[in-house]
């Protein structure tokens, strides 16, 4: 960014800044030039995504438009100290080898034939998915370990087998990760305004089983099927040669922590210690002196900006429910149809296409705070509960037509110089397929598990 062009976002974020303290104009009007300007920057990225959340802070707090209280609520949701802890975590596995270990046992199963590779592929960004809650991370981590397999499984640069096994992984490290509470961030920005909003608590466990067994199994099989149709293989895989695998204590350490902190995220129902509790507990593990898990002064490498993120983001809501403009968008949405009239399946099918449409114009991440506050108008009208639409929220948000929506894919895309027309192929078909498929079965799997 040039230094004239930084010098005008200063100048437009210091005219919002002045236009709050304006006394003739009122909480609404400050409201919708100060949440437009923050969601403009993070749809364009003009200007990173921590530092338009520190600017809303600033705003907020020194103007006074609304109490502290509210807009520094998401740094008091569990889910903004969930991500905090995801990027300590997955610091951890780096530092430690854990990923370079994993990837050892994966290779195996690879050699055997091209469809075994893809299958390794899928296994070993499922296993990323549980231990490491950052998109960007696991994508940036994961494409030199698939770079490295194809290299040795005899896949070169420019042979479809290679870039079959390359978009496959990034695809399935990012979409199924939906369907896991900490692995993406949009999945924690939801339950900390369902938490901040509503008073609903949407644990780990629960959260797994509402989705994954239909829609995260569902996506993997769609993504794999795709990748067998663009890039059949038609070239064996070289033999891999069979080494001895040794784990070295450090590695057992971080086995055994990673290992507890997935079982005490499964049982949140049980303990009722909530998900970003956990994880907090266990990065302070990792970060306590001479653990091992991390270098020497670890909180100068670890991206404070994801947390920020999501707690600017539930701050948004907050601060647009208190400012009552969600009554007014609601009722802006709520006047398109006869919703009263409308069967459940056309409310769902509705629901998610405003989650889509919302994707497209802003930053995909930031869908949970912008839709999250309208929920309770939306309730009131079609009779479904403030439950039910915010979990149906997940299946909406996660339907990604396009990459650009995505920055994880966006950068894994670059990384591995990938075709940009075959991603968006891949996006869109998995994305709007699954919708039109797999609508009834979760519906019909959420009557099974009682989520009405």
């Amino acid at each position: 960014m040039s230094e004239k062009f930084s010098l005008r976002i200063f100048s437009f974020l210091g005219a919002v800044f002045i236009f709050l303290f304006l006394p003739q104009f009122g909480l609404l009007t400050k409201s919708v030039v100060l949440l437009g300007t923050c969601i403009f920057f993070w749809a364009t990225g003009k200007i990173p995504e921590w530092l338009t959340a520190l600017f809303f802070f600033c705003a907020c707090t020194a103007s006074q438009i609304v109490p502290a209280k509210v807009a520094l609520s998401g740094m008091m949701s569990s889910g903004a100290w969930l991500v905090l802890s995801g990027v300590v975590l997955g610091s951890a596995i780096h530092h430690t080898q854990l990923d370079a270990l994993i990837a050892q046992y994966i290779q195996p199963i690879c050699g055997r034939s091209y469809h075994h590779a893809l299958w390794g592929t899928i296994l070993l960004c499922t296993i990323f998915m549980f231990i490491m809650p950052s998109a960007m991370g696991r994508v940036i981590l994961i494409i030199p370990i698939l770079e490295a397999l194809c290299q040795k499984l005899g896949y070169q640069k420019d042979d479809k087998e290679r870039e079959g096994i390359l978009i496959l992984g990034i695809l399935t490290t990012y979409f199924p990760a939906f369907y896991i509470l900490p692995a993406n961030v949009p999945n924690t920005v939801l339950i900390s305004a369902m938490q901040s909003f509503y008073g609903l608590n949407f644990y780990y466990g629960s959260y797994f089983l509402a989705y994954f067994p239909i829609l995260g199994l569902s996506k993997m099989l769609i993504l794999y099927f795709l990748t067998v149709f663009f890039f059949p293989g038609k070239k064996k895989p070289q033999p891999l040669p069979k080494g001895k695998i040794s784990i070295s204590p450090l590695h057992k350490k971080a086995i055994l922590l990673f290992s507890l902190t997935i079982l005490l995220w499964f049982t949140e129902n049980f303990h009722h210690i909530a998900s970003g509790w956990v994880g907090l507990l266990a990065a302070t593990i990792c970060l306590f002196p001479n653990s091992g898990l991390l270098p020497k002064n670890p909180l100068s490498k670890v991206n404070f900006g994801p947390f920020f993120y999501v707690a600017g983001a539930v701050g948004m809501g907050m601060v647009a429910k208190y400012s009552h403009l969600t009554n007014y968008m609601a009722q802006f949405f709520l006047n398109l149809l006869p919703f009263s009239e409308m069967s459940k399946l056309e409310v769902v099918f509705f629901w998610l296409l405003l989650c889509i449409i919302t994707g497209l114009l802003i930053m995909q991440t930031a869908i949970p705070a912008v839709l999250t506050p309208l929920i309770d108008n939306f309730s009131a009208v079609t009779g479904l509960s403030a439950n039910f639409l915010c979990k149906m929220e997940v299946f909406g948000f996660s339907s990604i037509a396009l990459p650009y929506q995505a920055p994880a894919l966006i950068v894994g895309m670059n990384m591995a110089h990938l075709s940009k027309a075959k991603m968006t192929i891949f996006c869109f078909v998995c994305s709007i397929g699954s919708i039109l498929i797999l609508t009834k079965p979760l519906l019909w799997w959420w009557q099974i598990i009682g989520i009405n």
